[in-house]
């Protein structure tokens, strides 16, 4: 899981005509026969947020840890992403569950990759995945749909977005998906799920959105276009 990731964003009137112009290049993972798979996630990070940090302060390390159940396989795993030189490297390890507080060989696997930080959740997110897979070309891309954000009681979701996301080895523009953006004039753009959720529901925290706001205000356009 050693690859570079270019994201799009769009609404989902567009999906169907998108998803229409791929049929000859993608093949849909289906999962327990469901084409369209169930994500859960809780994210953990420290009191004082430095991997939100770290991110809004556009340091070219850094790393997110979450926890990611894979709703139709009832698989859950805690995950390590580690952003390095515009590259992300993602490991992970099965556990039985979700939990408040990393030990064990859970705590281990964490400090083995990360600094060592106390690390507790900090937000929950959930949406709807559809995954294409380009064997050929070896890339896979993911449309994200119906994003949930929650914490502390209140949820927000973006029920009209569509989060999609380029997977390859190296950056290819000629891939089919990447010439299908272009064609339909979505460039890519630069978002994380996790801080766009911290944004909306931990601003009053005391924590720097500035980096964030304008990115929220534009999917949040995105979003609500006819």
């Amino acid at each position: 899981m050693n690859r570079v990731d270019t994201k799009f964003v769009f609404n989902t009137n567009e999906l169907r005509e998108i998803l229409s112009e791929l049929t000859d290049h993608y093949s849909v993972l289906e999962v327990e026969k469901n084409l369209i798979s169930r994500y859960e996630s809780v994210y953990l990070d420290g009191v004082s947020f430095p991997f939100y940090l770290a991110h809004h302060n556009k340091r070219d390390h850094r790393f997110k840890v979450r926890y990611r159940k894979y709703v139709e396989s009832e698989t859950v795993f805690l995950e390590v992403k580690e952003k390095r030189k515009g590259r992300t490297i993602k490991r992970r390890i099965e556990v039985d569950d979700f939990s408040d507080k990393l030990e064990g060989e859970a705590l281990k696997f964490v400090n083995e990759i990360v600094p060592d930080f106390q690390l507790c959740p900090s937000m929950h997110n959930y949406y709807d995945r559809i995954t294409l897979v380009n064997e050929e070309l070896e890339e896979r891309a993911t449309i994200d749909l119906s994003l949930t954000y929650s914490w502390g009681g209140e949820t927000k979701k973006f029920a009209n977005l569509a989060i999609a996301e380029l997977k390859q080895e190296r950056i290819d523009r000629s891939s089919p998906f990447y010439q299908l953006m272009k064609s339909r004039l979505i460039r890519p753009y630069q978002l994380s799920k996790y801080c766009t959720g911290i944004v909306e529901l931990r601003a009053q925290d005391g924590l720097k959105t500035n980096r964030f706001n304008k990115k929220l205000r534009t999917i949040k356009k995105i979003n609500d276009a006819s």
